[in-house]
Order: structure tokens, then C-alpha cells, then sequence
């Protein structure tokens, strides 16, 4: 206890008995018995009082030891097993893990990682995929303590994502790596990446871009060859001189039928070549007869026109055309979709077309719209209140959205979008995507809508600065794909001709093989709600080998869905069927054979050194455990921190205070009111 609050203390007691002595002794004749007793009780009454008055405050010491934060990264992919057997890997993950004197140093979290991370609670070397640097962005986030090391336990060979060596690490955060795998460079050859697009046009050429990746010191020949739907259609003799790493190629293929057709592209094997399974690559290109054309009408220049046209033309089978509102348009008779941005008096030539021809339409109304003539126009389907200014709106999805499966897309977080539309009333039919929030209150208004009168279908946007959005969707997850895929869906929806279909099925028709594959399907009512007692059946039929099996489809949300992660590579057909209404849809896909853990031979330990440098770490391999184990808790950097917490906190609690002077004084109103005092 400090000593001033001591010496206030000690006031207080003084003072309680010099009153108390004043008011009861002094100059007092009445012996009476119970005048101790009163004495007694106004002395704490008076203490009390004075207590509360001073409140008197120490310093208490709370101390308490602060380990360092382990976090154990766990390479969970196949590539693992290459060179090393499951039960061996696991043998020393459980030595690190159980080791007294890890467990007294520090506070250990495992986690493994695949495409994705997770919590370490089976291991098993069978993932797909190995993302090292979502796996050391997701832990260090997870974990914002200063005092924190990472143990990365992987052979550095990295098949999906971003590189980890440019991961962007907190600077307190240091990178051990445990380098497991064969760390010898062997002569290699490899088709590393075959780069083409998803569509290609019927009597169209194409091109295949091949990248020949080669490790060794001396010059060597070899033969390229590109194998179309199964037919040897190109060969190239390819020379790497001494110290050349890499070659280029670009292939011109033509797409002479249409459908799901494979291009296989491979490199002669050298002699002694030790790993021959990076020597073939296989991709796949659909064929089409048709493609999409969206007319862009704009006379402002915005970056959200860009974001639009990236979003659309993401898919090789739509193309974007950017237009005035001032052309000709019976020029673009050909166009299946019109994207009106901003709209202004002079655009009424483009509602017209689209009016005259039945071309979906598109408007983005933002806050450099005309809204007073968008009324005009368009006031049988929807009206905007005049009148306010610039103001910031989001969107929050609506996730019983019918037309499509919405529930995927998730736009908590994303920026907010500019508009100066007030209340939006809508009076015709709709399916709203996104609704509409102002400073977290939801509107009754929609943000992102779908409807249709009698003879166009219409989607309108009540805001701009969406690239915003597609900004965002890239500094969240790496990439554009949350935003592209919404924009594909819809323009999906706009350009599909003829009558809604009560069952839609939603799939890719090519899977790389390491993908998940699962197929997704809605189903609706004659009106056009979305059921979910509907009983779905999947059909899947091996093309290769005509073995068939039924799988019913789970209901997940509001979809639909089949999971066949496990198939073999090969030519699929499947139909889902609505046993209760007997509705069914069609469809194909394929599964390519490659594995891309298989086609790296040796581990990366070069990479991963240079991660340990940038982060202030240290590389050691798998046979040099023990001596990372004593280096971690012999290590002064890592010893346990003892802090030291001070709290002021009351030397009494006021309530206890308060119920002391309340007894005390109620004890003392008895007496006297018993003697008679009172």
C-alpha cells in the first residue's frame, strides 16, 4: 500500500473517533450501557462515509509467463511420399510435436494444408494440391501476436496459388522450414504449362502456347509433338543449348468439330531421365458454333467500364463491343445483349433497338444518370425517387434468389457503391440479387435486380463505381473470380433464349483433376419458386468403359448438390432427373489425367531457404531434426517473457462500503428508537 493512501487512511480513523469521542464523551454525563454500542456504530458509519469519500487505490501485481506462439504448417499433399513413406513423416511430425521441451517453450499450433488450411488433426499425404502461401497468410493472420514463429513443414513445391516466397508476412513473424523429399537436381524435361483458351470457334483456328522447362548442363535435342482429340497433329524438334532453362512454343490448332476435345502436348524422354511423368501435359478446349456479343453503350470514360468488360469477356465465349449512343445500331443487328452504363436523354436510339429487336438489356443507373428520363422510359417497370444527393449504398445478397444459385457469392466488406437515387419502386415482377443497405439499415429498395415484362427480359444496377468490387474481389482472394462469375451468371440469364427451365444445372464441362467436381442444380415449381422437396437423381455414366450409378443430389441452402471429387480421369455423361415430375437435364464433362503433385521429382529446397533469409529464419532438413529441436530451446530469442500486469484497484469495494454504513445506521436508528432517543 502506497503511503499516501495509508496516511488518508489513518485520517479517517482518526477523525471517525475524534467525532465519535465529541459527540458521546466529551463533556457527557449519561453513562448509560448502550452508549457504547451507539459510539460503537457511528464510528464505522463515519469511516465508512469517509472511505467513500477518499476512495482509497493500490497498485496490485498480476504476473504471468508469456510463451512464444509455434505454429506447425503441415504439407498434407501427395508430393510428400514421393521419396519419404506416410509412417515415417508422421514419426517425426510426432517428435517435433510431443517433444517436453517444445511443449514447456512454447505454444504449439498444428495446422495441415492442402488447397486450403486447416486444423492438424489427421494427417494423411493424400490432398491434391499443396498452397503454401494461403497456407502462411491464413496462419499469420489467424495469429497477429508479435512473438510468433512458423515451422514449415513441406518439401517447397508449391502447386496452387500465389508464391510463397513473395508472401506478405507480418516482419515479426520467422519461417523455419523442415525440408523433406530428395533435395538432389536430377537431368529433367518437362512440359511445365500448355496455356490455351476454355473456347474455341467451329472452323476456327486456335493457338496453344507450350512452355518446355528443362534441368541439366549439357545441350540436348528432343521432339515436341501435339496430339488433337487424339490425332498427332504438329511435331517440332527443340534444341537446348548449355545453361538454357526454359523454351516457348505457339501452336496453331484448327477446331474442325465441335464438342469437348483434348489437347495433349509431349516431350521425348532424355536418357536417364528419372522423372517421366512431367514429359506429357493435358488440356481440354470446347468447341462452339456461337458466341455472345454484348454492346456497351457509353459516352463517359469509367473504370467501371473496364471492370464490366473484364468481367464479361472472363469467358472466352462472350465479346464486349463498346459503342456511343450516338451510332447506327441497325449496324450491330447481331448483338444478343445490350449493357446500357449511365443512361442519358441521347440513349434512347439504344432502348429502341433493343426494344424493336427483343434484346435483353442491361442498365447500369448510377450517380451520373439522367434519372428524370429513366423515368420517363422506363416507369411501367421501375421508378426512382428524384431528388437526393450523392450518397454511399451496399449490397447484401439475397440468397433465395431463383435464377441462379446466389448463395456462393458473399459481398460483406466490399465498398460501398455511389448513387443519387433515392426509393426504388419496382412494378413489375422481380428476382432482386443484391439488396440494398445505407449505413446498415436494409431499404426496401434493390441494389442488383432481375425482371421482365411481356418482351425483354431487364436487369438494372442502382449504383456505380463497381470496379470497386472487382478491386476488392482481387485484394480478398487473389483473384477476380467472386465478381466475374456474378456478371457471367447474369449475362448467362440475359443471352438464354426460349422459356425458363424449371431444372437448371450448374457445372464446368472440363476438370483439371485437381478440382472438386460437384454439380449443382435448382429446381423450381410451375410458378417458378424454388422447391426444395424436390427428389434430384444424378445419372453418371463412364463413356470409356459404360459403367453407370445413381447418386442422389443433397440439398445444400437453397441448390442442390453432388459430390464426385472421387472420380477417375476420363469422359463423363450424366443426366439429373426429377423423379416426382419426371424433368430431366443432360449434360458432359471431363476429367483431365494429371496430377500436379507428381510432376515435381525433387523437393524446392532452394526457395525455401531463400523464405528462411527474407524472414529471419532458418532452413534445416528432415534428418536434422534433433538439431532444430535444440536450436528452438536453447535459443534466448525464444524464451518465455514474464509480464508483469498492474491494475489500480480499490483497497475496499464500494459496495460492500455502501452496505457497512447502511447496516450500521440502521443498527443505530434501533436502539435509539428502542431507548426511547428518538
Amino acid at each position: 500500500m502506497q503511503t499516501t493512501v495509508f496516511l488518508w487512511v489513518l485520517a479517517a480513523v482518526v477523525a471517525s473517533l475524534g467525532l465519535v469521542f465529541f459527540q458521546y464523551y466529551y463533556k457527557q454525563k449519561d453513562r448509560k450501557p448502550y452508549r457504547f454500542w451507539l459510539s460503537f456504530l457511528r464510528f464505522f458509519s463515519f469511516l465508512c462515509t469517509f472511505l467513500l469519500l477518499i476512495n482509497p487505490k493500490f497498485t496490485k501485481n498480476e504476473r504471468s509467463i508469456e510463451k512464444t506462439r509455434l505454429i506447425l504448417l503441415i504439407d498434407n499433399s501427395r508430393s510428400m511420399v514421393q521419396h519419404n513413406t506416410s509412417d515415417s513423416l508422421k514419426y517425426k511430425l510426432e517428435k517435433l510435436q510431443n517433444d517436453p521441451n517444445i511443449r514447456d517453450r512454447f505454444e504449439l499450433n498444428s495446422y495441415r494444408f492442402g488447397s486450403d488450411i486447416s486444423v492438424a488433426d489427421s494427417i494423411t499425404f493424400e490432398e491434391g494440391v499443396s498452397n503454401i502461401g494461403l497456407a502462411l497468410e491464413k496462419s499469420s493472420s489467424l495469429f497477429a501476436s508479435p512473438n510468433t514463429s512458423v515451422v514449415l513443414f513441406t518439401d517447397g513445391n508449391q502447386t496452387m496459388g500465389k508464391d510463397y516466397e513473395f508472401s506478405n508476412l507480418p516482419q515479426t513473424n520467422t519461417v523455419w522450414p523442415i525440408v523433406v523429399g530428395d533435395t538432389v537436381t536430377y537431368k529433367d524435361l518437362a512440359v511445365s504449362q500448355v496455356n490455351l483458351n476454355r473456347y474455341a470457334f467451329l472452323d476456327n483456328q486456335f493457338p496453344i502456347e507450350t512452355v518446355v522447362t528443362y534441368e541439366g548442363q549439357e545441350a540436348i535435342r528432343a521432339q515436341l509433338q501435339v496430339f488433337f482429340d487424339g490425332r498427332n497433329v504438329h511435331r517440332e524438334q527443340l534444341q537446348f543449348q548449355q545453361g538454357e532453362k526454359s523454351k516457348t512454343l505457339t501452336t496453331l490448332l484448327r477446331a474442325t468439330s465441335i464438342g469437348i476435345k483434348s489437347v495433349e502436348v509431349r516431350i521425348s524422354t532424355l536418357t536417364g531421365e528419372r522423372n517421366t511423368t512431367n514429359n506429357k501435359k493435358e488440356v481440354a478446349v470446347d468447341v462452339i458454333d456461337e458466341k455472345t456479343k454484348v454492346l456497351l453503350v457509353s459516352q463517359l470514360i469509367h473504370p467501371d467500364i473496364g471492370a464490366l468488360k473484364k468481367a464479361i469477356e472472363s469467358n472466352d465465349q462472350r465479346v464486349v463491343e463498346l459503342v456511343d449512343p450516338d451510332i447506327e445500331f441497325n449496324e450491330h443487328a447481331d448483338a444478343d445483349v445490350l449493357l446500357v452504363y449511365q443512361p442519358q436523354a441521347n440513349y434512347q436510339k439504344a432502348y429502341d433497338f433493343a426494344k424493336s429487336r427483343r434484346i435483353p438489356i442491361f442498365t447500369v443507373v448510377g450517380d451520373q444518370a439522367d434519372l428524370a428520363w429513366f423515368n420517363t422510359n422506363y416507369g411501367n417497370l421501375a421508378e426512382i425517387e428524384l431528388g437526393y444527393p450523392t450518397q454511399e449504398v451496399f449490397g447484401e445478397i439475397n440468397t433465395g434468389f431463383a435464377y441462379f444459385d446466389s448463395s456462393v457469392f458473399d459481398f460483406e466488406g466490399y465498398p460501398p457503391l455511389s448513387t443519387r437515387a433515392g426509393s426504388v419502386s419496382i412494378l413489375a415482377p422481380q428476382e432482386v440479387i443484391l439488396d440494398m443497405t445505407i449505413k446498415g439499415i436494409k431499404m426496401e429498395s434493390p441494389l442488383l435486380t432481375v425482371l421482365s415484362d411481356a418482351n425483354i427480359k431487364n436487369v438494372f444496377l442502382f449504383g456505380s463505381d463497381i470496379w470497386k468490387w472487382r478491386l476488392h474481389d482481387y485484394r480478398t482472394h487473389g483473384n477476380f473470380e467472386q465478381f466475374d462469375n456474378l456478371f457471367s451468371k447474369i449475362m448467362v440469364y440475359l443471352s438464354k433464349s426460349g422459356k425458363r427451365n424449371r431444372l437448371e444445372v450448374d457445372y464446368q464441362k472440363v476438370y483439371d483433376g485437381s478440382q472438386e467436381l460437384k454439380i449443382r442444380a435448382n429446381f423450381y415449381d410451375r410458378t417458378f419458386v424454388q422447391d426444395n422437396q424436390a427428389d434430384l437423381i444424378l445419372q453418371l455414366r463412364d463413356k470409356n468403359t459404360s459403367l453407370s450409378r445413381s447418386l442422389p443430389m443433397l440439398l445444400k441452402g437453397n441448390y442442390f448438390e453432388v459430390d464426385l471429387t472421387d472420380l477417375q480421369p476420363g469422359e463423363y455423361e450424366f443426366t439429373v432427373n426429377e423423379n416426382n415430375e419426371n424433368i430431366s437435364r443432360q449434360g458432359a464433362f471431363k476429367i483431365l489425367d494429371f496430377d500436379a503433385e507428381n510432376q515435381i521429382f525433387t523437393s524446392n529446397h532452394g526457395k525455401l531457404a531463400r523464405l528462411a533469409t527474407k524472414t529471419k529464419g532458418e532452413i534445416f532438413y528432415q534428418d536434422q531434426l534433433d538439431d532444430f529441436i535444440d536450436k528452438l530451446t536453447q535459443d534466448n530469442q525464444f524464451a518465455p517473457l514474464q509480464k508483469n500486469n498492474q491494475k489500480i484497484v480499490p483497497l475496499i469495494d464500494f459496495r460492500l462500503l455502501l452496505g457497512l454504513l447502511a447496516l450500521t445506521l440502521s443498527a443505530e436508528w434501533f436502539i435509539r428508537k428502542y431507548n426511547g432517543l428518538l
